[in-house]
């Protein structure tokens, strides 16, 4: 089976539902291309008429100094340092038909989650990419990632000289 096959009967199972909020979670370890598929098949469920939200798991870190004052800062992305149960809350608040959802977000360049969230619209299907979008039985579907380590390596370590050429 190609990949391409392989996208087809993934945004085939998760194809919207109306009034209900598909939710597909892709987890893996770090750099092995969650995101790009996450990216890819939102752009495939998007081409077919679906409203789409693609969520990374970084925003539900918590927040350093939380981490901190817990003593887990050393241990961050571990799943103890998610804070879980409001990725639940966002998950039941969707499929509830809630129209309007908020999540925080991670950002890369501060290293900490944001004070402010990001509101979206409730959309038909919700992409929850991360280390722990399989930590917890939510999803319609989950597709778990995993690489060579050598091509997560090199992934990874052009990744770093990319954020250093761009003084990141």
């Amino acid at each position: 089976m190609t990949a391409a096959e392989l996208l087809d009967q993934v945004v085939e199972r998760v194809a919207p539902t109306p009034g209900r909020t598909r939710v597909l979670a892709i987890a893996g370890p770090v750099a092995v291309g969650k995101s790009t598929i996450a990216a890819t098949l939102a752009a495939r469920l998007r081409s077919r008429g679906a409203s789409v939200e693609v969520l990374s798991t970084d925003g539900f870190l918590w927040p350093n100094d939380v981490l901190e004052a817990r003593g887990l800062l050393d241990r961050k992305g571990r799943p103890e340092t998610y804070d879980l149960d409001r990725l639940d809350a966002l998950i039941i608040a969707s499929r509830a038909g809630e129209p309007s959802l908020s999540a925080p977000v991670y950002s890369h360049q501060r290293y900490d989650v944001l004070d402010e969230p990001e509101v979206f619209a409730r959309p038909d299907v919700l992409v929850v990419e991360g280390v722990v979008a399989l930590q917890r039985r939510f999803g319609d579907l989950g597709l778990y990632v995993d690489a060579d380590v050598e091509d997560v390596e090199a992934w990874f370590v052009a990744r770093m000289h990319d954020l250093v050429r761009a003084g990141v």
